[in-house]
């Protein structure tokens, strides 16, 4: 090998040792998720060896990160992560710290540190038990168990489930019901079905379809 090639492999790996200190993303495990801050503690899951050390550690959990969810205008999609839910975190190439409080941060401070990264999304871990109905299409928003789906296509919108409402509610259309129907249910039930209402003379009677 001459000289100019030592050199070049000397820079190559002196550059392969440098870059494998930049952190850009990687699988954690959710430790603890605050719904309220929108910060989670997140597990780094991978090792590494110290310069000096021969021995491998595993990384300290990170505290406080912001975890990603969508927000604009006031409306929000929110995700609820679960102690060993596995994510990817991304790490800011610039500090994060400041820019969250929506100021300015300055790019002096280093690149890609701990401290300024994000949980991005959830992943799901290989061989996870996959419900039922993740195979169906659109666009999907439901529980691992099976239990619950809200299902989006381009002509329908499924709802698998119970489903509470709070509010009121108007519908516009036609509206089909398989099953009875309850007013009043938390108090004094009264089935559609079987209710009765006065009949204007005498005694009440029972409810006629077509009226």
């Amino acid at each position: 090998m001459t000289f100019d090639q030592e050199m070049i492999r000397l820079l190559e790996d002196l550059l392969d040792s440098r870059l494998r200190a930049v952190l850009v993303g990687c699988i954690a495990r959710i430790e603890k998720h605050d719904l309220a801050t929108m910060r989670a503690d997140v597990k780094p899951l991978l090792r590494f060896t110290a310069t000096g050390e021969t021995k491998a550690s595993e990384y300290a959990v990170i505290p406080g990160i912001p975890v990603q969810f969508i927000f604009a205008g006031g409306f929000f999609i929110r995700p609820e992560y679960k102690a060993g839910d596995l994510v990817w975190v991304s790490f800011s190439t610039h500090d994060i710290g400041s820019g969250l409080y929506g100021e300015i941060d300055s790019d002096d401070g280093a690149i890609f540190s701990k401290e300024s990264a994000a949980v991005v999304s959830g992943i799901a871990p290989t061989k996870w038990e996959a419900p039922a109905d993740i195979s169906e299409p659109g666009l999907l928003i439901g529980h691992a168990d099976g239990a619950t789906l809200i299902q989006l296509t381009a002509d329908k919108i499924k709802i698998k489930g119970p489903v509470e409402i709070t509010g009121d509610v108007k519908v516009t259309g036609e509206m089909g019901v398989s099953g009875e129907v309850k007013a009043m249910s938390e108090t004094a039930p009264v089935g559609l079905s079987t209710h009765t209402h006065p009949t204007g003379v005498g005694p009440s009677g029972p409810s006629n379809p077509n009226t």
